[in-house]
């Protein structure tokens, strides 16, 4: 039994390595398929990209834009993580506006002490929220067990000068009645 055993073995792998080919030739078949199993994965994801992400910005000077994609395994997370960071693209993009506006004023004032307006052009920046931002088009698309979100922001930069203004005038609003409530608190501890 051992023997008629031992002989079914022998036979079979003689069978086998006949028919098969060397190593190099498997190792190079393999490589070979995961390769191709690589990109025909990457090309149904760049087939699934909308076309509407891969557009130019609008250029409009009136107009800031953020796109984000991100890909999770909710389709909830999937939308928030990709607006947030379609509003951080949007952000990056205004900062970078209002540098670039800020070093064109800074050169035609012919201004020396740019750290200064620096950091007023930062606290600007800072202060100013990006709300009533539209969301342009958006897309979940489900692959491969997860979610990937497309999200398209456009936002009007008039609404945000018009924004930053009320917020302007509210603080100095706070100010005067800040200022009015410390007087008089000030002539009651006198008297």
């Amino acid at each position: 039994m051992k023997t008629s055993l031992m002989l079914c073995v022998v036979i079979v792998g003689f069978i086998s390595s006949g028919c098969s080919s060397s190593v190099e030739e498997q190792v190079h078949e393999f490589k070979v398929n995961q390769q191709k199993e690589k990109q025909e994965e990457a090309e149904k994801t760049v087939d699934n990209i909308p076309d509407w992400f891969l557009e130019e910005e609008p250029s409009a000077t009136t107009l800031l834009s953020g796109k984000g994609t991100i890909r999770r395994g909710s389709p909830v997370s999937a939308l928030q993580d990709a607006k947030t960071l379609a509003l951080y693209d949007l952000a990056q993009k205004l900062k970078n506006n209002v540098s670039g506006i800020s070093k064109l004023y800074q050169n035609n004032l012919d201004v020396k002490n740019s750290s200064s307006s620096q950091l007023a052009i930062e606290a600007i920046v800072k202060q100013t929220d990006v709300t009533g931002y539209v969301i342009h088009k958006k897309e979940l698309i489900a692959e491969n067990g997860s979610y990937r979100a497309f999200i398209w922001l456009v936002w009007d930069v008039e609404n945000a000068v018009n924004q930053y203004q009320q917020n302007l005038q509210n603080s100095k609003g706070a100010k005067q009645s800040a200022n009015e409530l410390f007087e008089e608190l000030n002539n009651k501890s006198s008297n």
